[in-house]
């Protein structure tokens, strides 16, 4: 009984230390590839975005027409 009991603790300090080195291994490889993926990210939405030409004005420079029947 006590060998499956301490097998049992090995496996649970295995699976322990997997998940610490997991996360540890994430975390930096998030922290050295942070404005690689920022870029890629940033170039997918302002390529999914329709931006509006910049060939004529930002504004109207005119009024717009008023409705036949609300002349004043």
């Amino acid at each position: 009984m006590r060998k499956i009991i301490d097998g049992i603790a090995i496996a649970s300090g295995i699976g322990v230390l997997a998940i610490v080195g997991g996360g540890a291994y994430g975390y930096f490889w998030f922290q050295g590839n942070k404005d690689a993926l920022m870029d890629k990210a940033i170039q997918q939405v302002t390529k999914s975005i329709k931006l509006p030409g910049l060939s004529s004005p930002a504004l109207p420079t005119a009024a717009p027409p008023t409705l036949p029947g609300f002349r004043r």
